[in-house]
C-alpha cells in the first residue's frame, strides 16, 4: 500500500495589528506539498518536503499529525500540519496564501484547517 504524506503549512502571525491572520502555503503548481513514503521514514519525508520549499531546517516547524486516511485500496494519506511564524526569505519554491484569497480546496483539507485553527488561536 502506498502511503502519502501531504503537509499543511500554515504561517502565523497571532499579534499582528490587524488581529489574527494565517497564511497557508502552495507549490507553484497551487497544490499542497506532499510526497509518497517509500524508503524514508516519516522524518526523512518531511525533512525533504521541507528541504525542497524552503529555506529553513524542517526540525524549526513546529509540525504534528493531523489526521489518516484510506483513500482507496492501495493508497492512503497521512496529513501533518505545521506552523512557521510569519517571516521575510524562507520560501524557496512556491508561496503562502492568505486564507481568505486561497482558491476553492477539497473539503477535507478545509475541514482539517478550521478543526486545527482553534488550537493556535
Amino acid at each position: 500500500m502506498k502511503v502519502r504524506l501531504t503537509l499543511l503549512v500554515v504561517a502565523c502571525d497571532k499579534y499582528s495589528t490587524g488581529g489574527y491572520s494565517a497564511q497557508l502555503f502552495f507549490t507553484d503548481d497551487q497544490e499542497l506539498p506532499s510526497s509518497y513514503i517509500s524508503t524514508k521514514s516519516v522524518e526523512e519525508t518531511i525533512a525533504g518536503l521541507s528541504g525542497k520549499y524552503f529555506l529553513t531546517d524542517y526540525r524549526w516547524m513546529d509540525y504534528g499529525i493531523i489526521d489518516f486516511r484510506r483513500i482507496s485500496n492501495t493508497e492512503s494519506e497521512v496529513v501533518y500540519g505545521a506552523y512557521v511564524p510569519r517571516m521575510v526569505n524562507i520560501i524557496k519554491s512556491g508561496s503562502f496564501i492568505p486564507h481568505t484569497e486561497t482558491k476553492e480546496m477539497d473539503s477535507y483539507y478545509a475541514k482539517l484547517l478550521s478543526r486545527r485553527a482553534a488550537s493556535i488561536l
